[in-house]
């Protein structure tokens, strides 16, 4: 492996962990656009399996952009935090410009109930390997459907409180 190929390497495993590690930073500052700071303006996120796209209500074809991302984690951020993340097998492939890890997210509700939900994530990084430009993200489906629904079910209880006010 070239020096140009080891640099290149380095660059887009250290984008992968940011990726990995932005839920947390975001959590802690409060501050959804944490979520996009590798993340190429024009990046689309995919969430499988399609099984737990239709549990949650969206076609199998769903996607996320950057700005729907942020908006969509941002209207929960009152509800729940991200602790912490462990991150095994990362792998890039710096030829074809991509790269999987496994991550596990320790994430907090307001009502303290704690979840642990874990991803296989698949990316493909820009040219310069700084920028991811597309997500695939395999979700662990029951321990996901659990966390959402808690969500939105704290969501709808704010939502309640402040109507009431």
């Amino acid at each position: 492996m070239s020096s140009d190929q080891k640099n290149l390497r380095s660059k887009m495993e250290h984008t992968l962990r940011a990726l990995l590690q932005s839920p947390v930073e975001a959590s802690a500052a409060n501050d959804p656009s944490l979520l996009s700071t590798v993340l190429d303006p024009a990046c689309k996120r995919y969430i499988q399996p399609a099984s737990l796209l239709s549990k949650l209500g969206a076609p199998p074809d769903f996607f996320f952009d950057v700005p729907s991302y942020e908006a969509a984690i941002g209207s929960e951020m009152a509800v729940f935090s991200v602790k912490g993340v462990e991150v095994d097998n990362v792998c890039v492939d710096v030829e074809g410009r991509k790269g999987s890890a496994i991550a596990v997210f320790d994430q907090l509700l307001k009502d303290g109930r704690e979840f642990r939900v874990g991803f296989s994530w698949h990316v493909e990084f820009s040219e310069d390997g700084e920028r991811v430009v597309r997500i695939l993200q395999y979700a662990d489906a029951v321990g996901f459907v659990e966390f959402e629904g808690a969500v939105r079910e704290l969501v709808a209880e704010e939502a309640g409180k402040e109507s009431k006010e």
